[in-house]
């Protein structure tokens, strides 16, 4: 998460997670069964801009102790599952988020959270995935070996401090 802060998010990265969140609600609403997929923090970091989960703005110089996480939401066994269930006495499909085996509150989306409320809210023709890479490149030169190098030692004392107060 410290590279999130350290750094930026890449709005690109975030736009093109699109691709995965539609093939998910379209097989909440086409299917039955289970469906898996498998990313990491890269993946499931845009992932859940996309859909809202993350509201916090990434900025430099907020304190650990005062923003919504800390390393925590995409951890190396990080997970989301987005199930849809049938309720006897309510229409349609109803959707439930966890995160980390937590329930979190899907946004825009009242309890109980309605398949079809999320179609509307994310419609799959606002997901073109070839345009969305189109318009990107510049992000690319921005990424650095002294970059990179900083944000591990960066993520390393983190570690090390989280280490030390947790004593």
């Amino acid at each position: 998460d410290l590279l999130r802060y350290a750094g930026k998010v890449i709005q690109e990265a975030v736009d093109a997670s699109c691709v995965l969140w539609q093939d998910g609600l379209d097989f909440l609403k086409n299917s039955r069964g289970f469906n898996l997929k498998f990313g990491h923090t890269e993946t499931i970091f845009p992932l859940l801009f996309h859909m809202g989960l993350l509201s916090e703005p990434m900025v430099q110089g907020v304190h650990r102790k005062d923003r919504q996480f800390f390393g925590d939401i995409t951890p190396l066994g990080g997970n989301l599952a987005i199930v849809a269930m049938q309720c006897p006495g309510e229409p349609g499909l109803i959707v439930e988020a966890f995160l980390n085996e937590n329930h979190v509150e899907m946004p825009n989306c009242e309890a109980p959270c309605k398949l079809e409320t999320l179609l509307e809210q994310f419609p799959a023709d606002g997901c073109d995935f070839v345009k969305i890479c189109e318009g990107s490149g510049s992000w690319w030169s921005e990424i650095t070996l002294e970059r990179v190098a900083g944000a591990l030692v960066m993520i390393c004392l983190a570690d090390l401090i989280r280490r030390c107060l947790k004593r």
